[in-house]
Parts: structure tokens; sequence; C-alpha cells
């Protein structure tokens, strides 16, 4: 008996013990579930208002999106509106320091900005964006258990994304950004979820990166509400 359980250990060892480990689709699909993506796909306009905290500064924004790939960025900077859009085909943005004259956004300033404002959860169709899902272990991120999840896009950039391991909220992510030429790494932290109809929404996020922290605190959701796509449009000079 004594050598039989012995064997069955040794067999468990050099396998790797059975495998009860959820695959990585398993992970998001719960995840995309519990948040509530389903019904936030349905939804074709998305406002929230928010107040970044930077510096010392408290800076209120709004961001405007619609569907399928519309959005508006209004910051309001010490009395001074900075505007950041794209109305399907353009984007640009109004930087009153530099310019009351529309800006054109470079490639690069486009991507990050529709990265950062889309409405739909990073893991939504991941497949059909051309994104590779890798499932890196099991982690702990700040006293959470967490999946710990790598989402790779087209170009070959990688983020890793950190899911609570009970309620499968996402709680922490960290990516790369290119801030005026140097890429630098920004790692967010997710808390207060709130549901906002049957939708769950972190309504505060800290980030930190070597040039600085920022929080964004979110005062005001809203789904389905009429938006006009003239906001959109890059002004006429």
């Amino acid at each position: 008996m004594k050598k039989l359980v012995f064997l069955f250990i040794s067999i468990l060892i050099i396998s790797g013990g059975p495998v009860f480990a959820q695959s990585v689709d398993d992970i998001i699909n719960k995840h995309l579930e519990i948040i509530g993506q389903e019904k936030l796909a349905k939804a074709k306009s998305y406002t929230v208002e928010v107040v970044v905290n930077q510096m010392g500064m408290e800076l209120p924004m709004t961001m405007k999106m619609k569907r399928p790939d519309k959005f508006r960025m209004e910051v309001d900077m010490q009395g001074q509106k900075m505007i950041q859009a794209f109305d399907g085909k353009v984007g640009w943005a109004i930087l009153p320091w530099i310019s009351s004259e529309p800006q054109d956004l470079t490639d690069e300033q486009l991507k990050q900005a529709r990265d950062q404002v889309g409405i739909d959860d990073p893991f939504y169709q991941y497949k059909d964006r051309g994104l590779i899902a890798e499932f890196v272990g099991n982690d702990i991120k700040n006293e959470v258990d967490v999946f710990h999840i790598k989402l790779i896009d087209i170009d070959g950039k990688a983020g890793s994304y950190y899911i609570d391991t009970k309620n499968y909220y996402l709680v922490s992510t960290l990516q790369k950004v290119n801030s005026q030429g140097t890429e630098i790494d920004v790692e967010s932290t997710m808390s207060d979820y709130q549901i906002t109809d049957g939708v769950a929404i972190a309504r505060s996020i800290e980030s930190k990166t070597s040039m600085g922290n920022m929080s964004v605190k979110i005062n005001k959701i809203e789904l389905n509400t009429p938006i006009d796509d003239a906001i959109f449009i890059k002004p006429v000079k």
C-alpha cells in the first residue's frame, strides 16, 4: 500500500499534478460576464464626467464616446479647455497653450487616445481584433489574489492585466505608452466598482509612472444618451 501511495505521489510530481486550472478564455469569459459586457456592447453611447488629480491640480474632464469609434474628451486646465476628438476618420486636438486652432493627431497619439477611451472592456472580442491573450499565472497584486493575463496587440506590444480571482473584476494593469517620443510604463489600479445600468465600472483609478502619479475619480456615467455627431468633427479654420 505504501508503495502504491509513493508511486501515485511520484506520478503527480512528474506530471505536475492534476490540472484543475481554468483556460485563459474561461477566465476572460467569466470576467466579461461578471462586469456586464453583453449589456455594455448594446450601449450606443457612453458619457463620463471625472476629476483628474495630477501634481496637486484637480482637472475636471468629460468624455463622450459614440459607436462605432467616435470620441471627444474635454479637460478644463485652469480656465483653458483642452479638447481631443475623433470623428471616425480624422483625429484632432485643441491645445490652448499652443494654439487656439485645431491640430491633427499623429497616428501614435490617435492610437493611444482610442485605447484609453474605448467603450468596451479590453478583452471584448480580442481575437477578432487580432490580439493574443496569454495566461501568465496566478499572482498577488495589492494584496489581492489575481490571474495575470498578458494581452498582445498586432504590433507585438504587450500589456499585463490582473483579474481578481474571487470577483473577476480587473484590479490592475501594466502598459507601455509613448510620451513625447519616450516609452514609459504606466501601472494603474482600479477600485470602487459600482453598477450602472447593469454594467460594473471602476469609479476610482490610480496610475503610477516614472514621470509622476495621477488619480481619476468618476463622478457620473451615462449610457445611451443622445450625442450630436457634430461635436466630433474638426472645426474649420
